[in-house]
């Protein structure tokens, strides 16, 4: 899954696959701050080398750490290939690094970043899942619900938050059901979520407890790399 795109202010980002942020019914002062993106960011042309192809590589040997201000470049480049035309700038991805309890983290294959995953305080007790994507060609791995265990356990662990939120395309049901088997529960449709695609998002919310009954047993989550 390459990631579901929420909404954002008159030209945001949003997509056709897992979360994201910009206006939302409850919006934060962070949240105020990140809006201001540009419609088509440029991608670095340091970023250009060839992508990384798992089949050659029996063993992916895929971790995850917390993304660095040198990987901003490279989660740029990412972020532009999964949603052409409609992706997040520099300036967001950094101001993540900066403010309290936000995020990005990021899953590396060798020295490539190959997915990342962004996070937000929504309300002192929530935790906003804002954007995931995955690199085309290596999706249908399991690296997305490693993201969103990784994101969901430090809401729920280390923040002791109660809620993790997020938004999602009405029309995009592969991500619906990723974000089903991880616990979440369908709260509300917003009609005409997605500005620039005319689309409906649907709010969808994890609780603490939901989480907890689910992880009683162990998950396929990878330890993040400091």
């Amino acid at each position: 899954c390459s990631g579901c795109r929420e909404k954002r202010c008159g030209g945001g980002k949003h997509g056709d696959t897992v979360v994201v942020w910009r206006v939302r019914p409850v919006v934060m002062p962070y949240v105020e701050v990140v809006q201001h993106v540009q419609e088509t960011p440029e991608v670095p042309p340091s970023v250009t080398r060839q992508e990384p192809n798992p089949a050659e590589d029996g063993d992916l040997g895929i971790y995850l750490r917390e993304m660095e201000e040198e990987d901003i470049p490279e989660v740029v480049h990412l972020d532009a290939l999964c949603f052409p035309g409609d992706s997040f700038s520099g300036d967001v991805f950094h101001e993540a690094l900066t403010h309290a309890n936000a995020g990005v983290i990021v899953a590396c294959y060798s020295y490539f970043v190959i997915a990342a995953a962004m996070y937000h305080p929504e309300t002192p007790t929530t935790t906003h899942l804002s954007s995931l994507c995955v690199s085309p060609s290596f999706r249908k791995k399991g690296i997305a619900s490693k993201l969103i265990n990784a994101i969901t356990s430090h809401a729920f662990k280390t923040l002791g938050h109660t809620s993790v939120i997020l938004h999602v395309s009405t029309s995009n049901p592969a991500a619906l059901s990723l974000y089903r088997k991880h616990g979440f529960t369908e709260c509300t449709v917003i009609p005409q979520y997605y500005h620039s695609q005319d689309q409906d998002a649907m709010y969808m919310r994890l609780t603490v407890e939901t989480w907890k009954a689910a992880n009683a047993a162990p998950t396929d989550s990878l330890p993040i790399q400091q």
